[in-house]
């Protein structure tokens, strides 16, 4: 095993490589299985879709994107303008950036802080209070 992830394996986010080996323990990839935790959250909400985009899969509520778990196991959360200065201060946030581009009101967050339940249900719960406030998309 290479020196360079053997330490970061033992010292440096021993919790990323932790969810990495039970989901491949698993037979799983971790954007699998935090699609699987998205959606059993996201179903409690009223009109809620699944859709492919951003490299992963998305949740809608009313047509308008909510969270997303993505491809490389972290989650992607629609907070809004409003929310997003609050959304970045927590653990593990970061702004998104797709093509280049800034996108306001979105909030990247790192697969090991939505390990626990209650992370999870927290970031979808920020997500669905801006984007059920917005005007349902017409199909």
């Amino acid at each position: 095993m290479n020196a360079l992830i053997l330490h970061l394996r033992v010292w440096a986010v021993p919790a990323i490589f932790r969810f990495e080996d039970e989901a491949r323990a698993n037979g799983r990839t971790m954007a699998t299985q935090l699609a699987d935790r998205m959606r059993s959250q996201t179903n409690n909400y009223a009109n809620s879709e699944e859709i492919r985009m951003f490299g992963g899969v998305c949740f809608t509520i009313n047509g308008n994107m909510h969270c997303c778990a993505m491809r490389d196991g972290n989650g992607l959360f629609r907070v809004g303008p409003h929310q997003e200065v609050q959304a970045l201060a927590l653990p593990g946030a970061s702004g998104m950036v797709h093509g280049g581009r800034a996108m306001k009101g979105f909030v990247v967050v790192s697969a090991d802080r939505l390990g626990e339940e209650q992370a999870l249900n927290d970031w979808v719960a920020l997500a669905a209070n801006f984007v059920e406030t917005l005007p349902p998309k017409k199909k």
